[in-house]
């Protein structure tokens, strides 16, 4: 797909979005970029997973805190004590 391709896509999937949380992210993102966040020393691998992650909270392919520490409780049982209040 060339650049031009796609552009117009990412433009068409902005449009069309209903949810106000990614857009907030994307504007951050944009912000980032636009005041030069990338000239600091990020290395490719590192800007690659960076984006890798974004992509992933603009898919939902998220977990909160709770449900990990859920999941780890469910897997170790008591190994991972937390103090609770």
């Amino acid at each position: 797909m060339d650049i031009k391709a796609e552009k117009l896509e990412l433009i068409k999937w902005i449009t069309q979005m209903k949810d106000e949380e990614i857009l907030s992210k994307l504007m951050y993102m944009k912000e980032l970029i636009d005041n030069q966040f990338w000239n600091i020393s990020v290395s490719e691998e590192e800007k690659a997973l960076i984006f890798k992650g974004l992509e992933d909270i603009a898919n939902n392919r998220v977990y909160s805190h709770q449900e990990i520490m859920e999941k780890l409780d469910e897997k170790y049982g008591n190994l991972l004590q937390r103090e609770e209040d």
